[in-house]
């Protein structure tokens, strides 16, 4: 794979970092194609297809991408939250999985991901998917480099969920810690 040691390319993941998808796009697409076989490229126009709504292309782009490169987690991330968003929450589990089994870059937000799917849509009260859950959070906490008051709140609840009071009260201390209301206010319930 060539790298994207380019200027446009720079300058397009400025925009696309930087919430301004349509600029970001006019900048990969004057590179595109000198790197079409760049998963990473494809993965960006993707996403920033993505953010403006324009899901066909952003599937497509992110097709291309995960067709390129099997390991790039950021992808197989981006097609499953594409999935969450049209409620196609099998399909969304499914990219979080498959990522996770190849072993893919950056698996944290997968994992991360999977647990908020298996959580929050297929989990409320399914003891056996809040385990999961709970086993792919606490992947999620181990593997990112900065695990963030929300990923703690998440495990927090799951233990609260099976009753396992002291692990819940840990994990949403460390969020509250990080200032997070949510995890303040159910401390004082237990």
């Amino acid at each position: 794979m060539i790298e994207l040691n380019n200027d446009f390319y720079k300058k397009g993941l400025f925009y696309l970092e930087n919430n301004d998808s349509l600029k970001a796009l006019e900048y990969f697409k004057k590179i595109e194609p000198l790197f079409s076989d760049n998963a990473i490229l494809m993965n960006d126009i993707g996403t920033a297809y993505g953010h403006l709504g324009m899901s066909e292309k952003s599937v497509f782009y992110l097709e291309k991408a995960i067709l390129l490169d099997k390991t790039l987690g950021m992808a197989f991330y981006n097609m499953g939250i594409h999935y969450l968003e049209t409620e196609n929450f099998n399909k969304a589990l499914e990219y979080f999985s498959t990522a996770i089994k190849n072993d893919c870059k950056d698996i944290w937000n997968c994992y991360y991901m999977r647990a908020n799917t298996y959580y929050t849509y297929t989990a409320t009260s399914q003891r056996g998917l809040n385990v999961q859950a709970i086993d792919d959070i606490l992947e999620a906490i181990k593997l990112c480099p900065y695990p963030d008051a929300d990923m703690f709140l998440i495990a927090g609840i799951l233990f609260k969920i099976i009753e396992n009071y002291d692990i819940a009260r840990f994990y949403l201390n460390k969020a509250a810690l990080l200032g997070d209301i949510d995890a303040k206010k159910i401390l004082s319930t237990l």
